[in-house]
């Protein structure tokens, strides 16, 4: 348990800690430094309070058993690598409110099936789903993810219902057809 007087969780506090496997991150929590929980193997749910604006790089790297996580609308940016090897992820909502998912924020997620992006224009890192074979990312048909897919060949839809396609395989070809007609 943290305490209410507690407003920043230094850099390293939980590092490896093994005895934890659920933390729940109180309201008054400002600030939490890079690598405050990472390589807690035993760790599988994390409920952050409405007090952070930020999950700070390598926040909860190496966590192979997390399996929830509760990010409340006022966070802003996932910062570099912040849920890589994160094995136990099945699907993750990036909110609206986050404008900056850093590089290789979700980076060997090997189980991740759907990361999810409900805003529009979330800036996206480098290689944010590397190794993660299974994964697609579900956003609309207008954002900044969908136009991420596109460049970096990953699949996309806007629904777990709908099939995934890679934005923009095929698009040429059938443009040249149409043009030489």
């Amino acid at each position: 348990n943290i305490s209410f007087s507690v407003t920043t969780i230094e850099e390293n506090a939980f590092y490896y800690s093994e005895g934890i496997t659920e933390i729940t991150i109180p309201d008054n929590v400002r600030k939490i430094g890079s690598r405050a929980f990472a390589w807690c193997n035993n760790l599988e749910a994390v409920y952050i309070g409405k007090g952070l604006t930020e999950i700070p790089e390598f926040c909860f790297n190496h966590c192979s058993a997390l399996k929830t996580v509760n990010i409340p609308p006022q966070i802003a940016k996932i910062g570099t690598r912040a849920f890589s090897y994160c094995d136990g992820l099945a699907d993750f909502v990036v909110p609206s409110t986050v404008t900056s998912v850093g590089e290789r924020a979700f980076d060997s997620c090997i189980n991740l099936e759907y990361l999810f992006f409900e805003g529009e224009s979330t800036i996206i890192g480098a290689n944010v789903i590397d190794s993660c074979e299974k994964a697609i990312i579900i956003a609309k048909d207008s954002s900044t993810a969908k136009q991420y897919c596109e460049e970096n060949g990953l699949r996309w839809s806007v629904s777990k219902d709908i099939e995934a396609v890679v934005p923009g395989v095929g698009e040429s070809e059938s443009n040249t057809s149409e043009n030489e007609a």
